[in-house]
């Protein structure tokens, strides 16, 4: 399942068909399930294709309306309508959505509500993991370091978010809280540029974060992975990007579809690799994640002070690059996320 109504959209798409690209073709057999930006579900063929979704209004007329039901304990992927109908029995779910409406808990709600098996983190974790406002105020009060930030509320007065931010220090990240995939971030120097990064966040919806941005920084990324065998964590990334902040069309839009690829930094530092690692699976138990995550870490150089910056339970490409560099590839992690999937529900 994959789509939904967020501005991650096109990006679920994305991983989705890497996912039905690496699934091996002889243990499964992927049946697309597409939710549309208005919340209708489509099942058909041309799912797989990219060259399928350059206009999504016609896609949608193309193909058939479905809904989910259970028939004698049997999950099926049913056709609407009377005319040419079909039923599709399935044996797990694996929920590929980015951003609000799918990642947010919603998507592991719906398959509790139904009884269907299912992938990654259960309904509070992927809550959590999409609400930052809410992670903070719980990775505060657990110990784990985390820049300082402020909460900002839609509805507010501009005198009000005026105090919040009395204790932050310039310059500052202005951020949407239910977003992720870098989009919405901005960068300020000044209050009048802040205030206008606040009201154009709010776009996004009505909570946001502002946060001291650390000038001597160094982005890293963790992965993990639940296993039957307790949580393993994955080669550590070194973020790199050409501005201030790696915006989303520089991580989705790059020149070539190898852009990214290229970019990428193994960090081979020993210790600062170790102390990430440690906090990745810390972190893992804390919030009781499941199948593939990610964790997103700031790292000051000044005082070498690492923070948690966000946690995302259902990581573009499923972060499949992290474990690559581990001798695990895409194959073999999607195998691993859906055998984590088939073992909870049981």
């Amino acid at each position: 399942m994959f789509g939904g109504n967020s501005v991650e959209h096109e990006i679920s798409i994305l991983t989705a068909l890497s996912a039905m690209e690496h699934l091996s073709a002889e243990r499964y057999e992927a049946i697309p399930c597409y939710v549309s930006k208005q919340g209708e579900l489509y099942h058909g063929p041309m799912l797989k294709k990219l060259s399928a979704y350059r206009n999504l209004d016609d896609l949608c007329r193309r193909l058939k309306p479905v809904h989910v039901e259970r028939r004698y304990g049997q999950p099926m992927l049913v056709s609407n309508g009377s005319w040419h109908r079909f039923a599709i029995p399935f044996d797990v779910v694996l929920p590929l959505f980015h951003g609000v409406n799918g990642e947010d808990g919603s998507a592991a709600g719906f398959c509790r509500m139904l009884q269907l098996p299912f992938c990654e983190s259960d309904v509070l974790c992927s809550a959590i993991g999409q609400d930052k406002g809410v992670q903070k105020r719980l990775l505060q009060q657990a110990g784990f370091p985390i820049v300082p930030y402020a909460e900002l509320r839609d509805g507010e007065t501009q005198a009000q978010w005026e105090e919040k931010l009395a204790d932050l220090r310039y310059p500052l990240i202005i951020k949407p809280a239910m977003l992720g995939s870098s989009i919405g971030i901005e960068k300020v120097t000044d209050a009048d540029a802040c205030m206008a990064a606040i009201r154009r966040a709010f776009a996004y919806g009505d909570h946001v974060l502002a946060e001291t941005c650390i000038e001597d920084l160094r982005e890293l990324n963790c992965a993990l992975l639940h296993t039957p065998y307790g949580y393993q964590s994955s080669a550590v990334e070194e973020v790199t990007h050409q501005g201030d902040l790696l915006d989303y069309d520089e991580k989705y839009r790059g020149s070539s579809k190898n852009a990214a690829v290229k970019k990428r930094k193994w960090l081979k530092e020993g210790e600062l690799v170790v102390m990430v690692q440690r906090m990745t699976l810390a972190l893992a138990s804390l919030f009781e994640l499941r199948g593939v995550a990610r964790i997103d870490y700031l790292y000051d150089t000044a005082t070498k002070q690492l923070y948690v910056n966000e946690i995302n339970t259902i990581p573009g490409s499923l972060s499949g690059y992290l474990w690559e560099w581990e001798g695990v590839d895409l194959t073999q992690l999607l195998d691993l996320i859906i055998q984590d999937g088939i073992q909870a529900y049981r």
